[in-house]
């Protein structure tokens, strides 16, 4: 039986490691952190947008806090 705590922790791994070449790509460049995450967003927002959600599902989803 998943914990779902566990199942969370083991895809947030994944992602991070999947982010780790990003950012070293974004290093190398001297990318400053506040441009890296709006792509991180635009990244994101695309890929729900083209996934069919709604601009307003996208919105409330990348404001949400928590």
């Amino acid at each position: 039986m998943f914990h779902l705590g566990m199942v969370r922790e083991g895809q947030l791994r994944v992602i991070y490691s999947l982010l780790k070449p990003a950012v070293r790509a974004a290093a190398s460049f001297r990318v400053p952190i506040r441009p890296l995450l709006d792509l991180l967003r635009l990244a994101y927002f695309e890929h729900l947008h083209r996934q069919g959600m709604s601009l307003d599902e996208v919105d409330e989803l990348l404001n949400r806090r928590s």
